[in-house]
């Protein structure tokens, strides 16, 4: 069976990206937009909001009086790719942006740099929904200077499901720069991950913002974690929970348990060979007697 796309874009929608949260009379007019227009009251009147346009099917839409094939299956075109297209802009969407701090003031960049005939090249971050993005500039120099016409550069996109933990760790900054440049510290978050060569990836950030953003990793990580294990469940259900044998291993016949006796019963075997979850037996060899 072919399937019916249908594009949304600049021309076609403004901001769909809360679209989940749109009134009857809102997802009306987005499809009045789209040529649909003369369906309105009937939105209207069953109070379909953004939540619940894209589970729209096409039995639910001739119940609902809409009689003509092709405008069902434009709604659901239309519905399907709303979804589609908020689920990406909440993928892509910029949580937070921040860039690595290299030194603890003004003064002391100033020093290193050479008054800024040696730049430094600071790491970037990007945080959104599903990953950290991590910007590493490594640029071609001639001698203190840097090349604008050649660079190379890395970007290591952490899957934040596959985070373990995160921590903080702030570090004062020098007491002389601290008395003469009121120079502030500098805060660690350290994600512990496998993904990474030693095992974690460490961002330094100005003083301050350690604990928002570290926050706002735990967050990320939690949903992106449980995105998964749901994924995984849809993937591999969990056979229901035998009923017939449900006891402990001491219920079991103990000529099932036991190595040195043969099986009595193929049926009880091959009943319990569906239900191994249930109770763990020793591995045995057996032949049916």
């Amino acid at each position: 069976m072919r399937s019916i796309s249908y594009r949304i874009d600049n021309d076609n929608s403004s901001d769909i990206h809360d679209y989940d949260k749109w009134t009857p009379e809102q997802l009306a007019n987005f499809f009045a937009k789209a040529g649909l227009g003369q369906y309105h009251e009937v939105f209207l009147k069953h109070r379909i909001s953004g939540r619940l346009a894209p589970l729209l099917t096409n039995d639910q839409l001739k119940e609902m009086g809409i009689l003509i094939v092709g405008d069902r299956l434009r709604i659901i075109a239309i519905a399907q790719a709303l979804g589609h297209k908020a689920r990406y802009d909440k993928r892509t969407k910029t949580l937070w942006e921040g860039t690595e701090q290299l030194y603890f003031s003004e003064c002391a960049k100033c020093f290193w740099t050479a008054g800024g005939c040696c730049p430094d090249d600071p790491s970037t971050y990007r945080l959104t929904s599903n990953h950290l993005r991590v910007k590493t500039v490594q640029p071609a120099r001639c001698g203190p200077f840097r090349l604008c016409c050649s660079y190379q550069y890395n970007i290591d996109n952490l899957d934040l499901s596959k985070v373990n933990d995160v921590d903080i760790m702030g570090e004062p900054a020098p007491c002389c720069q601290r008395i003469l440049c009121c120079a502030a510290g500098k805060d660690h978050v350290v994600i512990s991950t496998p993904t990474a060569s030693d095992g974690r990836m460490t961002l330094l950030i100005p003083q301050g913002e350690g604990e928002k953003v570290a926050t706002m990793l735990l967050h990320q990580i939690e949903e992106s974690q449980m995105i998964e294990r749901d994924y995984r469940i849809s993937r591999n259900p969990v056979p229901p929970k035998c009923t017939r044998f449900s006891g402990a291993e001491d219920r079991i016949p103990r000529f099932w348990r036991t190595s040195d006796r043969p099986f009595r019963s193929t049926q009880k075997v091959a009943h319990f060979s569906h239900c191994c979850h249930c109770i763990t037996l020793h591995p045995v060899q057996w032949h049916p007697a």
